[in-house]
C-alpha cells in the first residue's frame, strides 16, 4: 500500500508525512482551543503511529481502517484520505467520534448535519451542487466502518 514512510520530525514530536498536512495541522493547531489541539494531537498521534504499522504490515486502529475502508469505496473522489484526516482535527468532530467510539453515544445520536458542517466548511471537500448528499454518504460509510 506504501511505497516507503518518511517521518519528519522537528524538535522531537512527529510530524505528517507530507507538507501540506504539516501546513494543515499547524494552521489548524493555531485556531482551536486548548481542549480541542489535545484531541486532534491524540488522533494526529494515533495516525502516525498506525501508518508507521501499516507499512509493516501490522495491525492498525479502528480510525485508520475506518479511513483507508472510506478511501477506497470512493477511489473516485482525490484526496478523501487526507481531507478525512483533516476534518477529524476538528474539535466538535474528534469528540463526537470519541464518544461514540467509546459507547457513550449511539449511532442514533450522533448528530450528521454537525459532522457535515465540519466537513463541507473545515476541509477542502467539494463535489459541487452534491457536496451536502456526498458529504452524508462518506460520513455514514465512515461511522459504520469505524465502530
Amino acid at each position: 500500500m506504501f511505497a516507503s514512510v518518511t517521518i519528519v520530525t522537528l524538535h522531537g514530536l512527529f510530524k505528517p508525512v507530507s507538507q501540506c498536512e504539516i501546513d494543515l495541522a499547524e494552521q489548524t493547531n493555531r485556531a482551536m482551543e486548548p481542549i480541542g489541539t489535545a484531541i486532534a494531537v491524540d488522533l494526529l498521534s494515533a495516525f502516525i503511529y498506525d501508518t508507521l504499522k501499516l507499512a509493516k504490515g501490522e495491525e492498525t486502529s479502528p480510525l485508520t481502517e475506518a479511513i483507508e475502508s472510506t478511501v477506497r469505496y470512493f477511489e473516485g473522489i482525490e484526496g478523501l484520505g487526507a481531507t478525512l484526516r483533516q476534518w477529524l482535527l476538528d474539535p466538535r468532530v474528534a469528540e463526537t467520534l470519541r464518544k461514540y467510539v467509546e459507547g457513550e453515544t449511539g449511532r442514533n445520536e450522533v448528530q450528521i448535519p454537525i459532522l457535515v458542517s465540519a466537513l463541507l466548511n473545515n476541509t477542502q471537500f467539494y463535489l459541487g451542487e452534491n457536496s451536502s448528499a456526498g458529504a452524508t454518504e462518506i460520513i455514514e460509510l465512515f461511522l459504520a466502518k469505524v465502530s
